[in-house]
């Protein structure tokens, strides 16, 4: 009997920290994802603006 508990409270700990993980991974994907718009927006601008500047004509 007190195997099958230990293994009940293994499942139920992985199971709980499976479901954490997955919780946090959506947070930080669904924040992470705009910010790597905003990035790339910014460098784009950047990079055109400096290669127009570069130019001496």
């Amino acid at each position: 009997m007190p195997q099958l508990e230990f293994t009940l409270w293994i499942t139920n700990c992985v199971t709980n920290w499976s479901i954490i993980f997955i919780m946090i991974l959506m947070i930080n994907s669904s924040i992470l994802l705009p910010l790597n718009v905003i990035n790339t927006n910014t460098a784009q601008t950047n990079n055109t603006n400096e290669t127009s500047s570069n130019w001496p004509w």
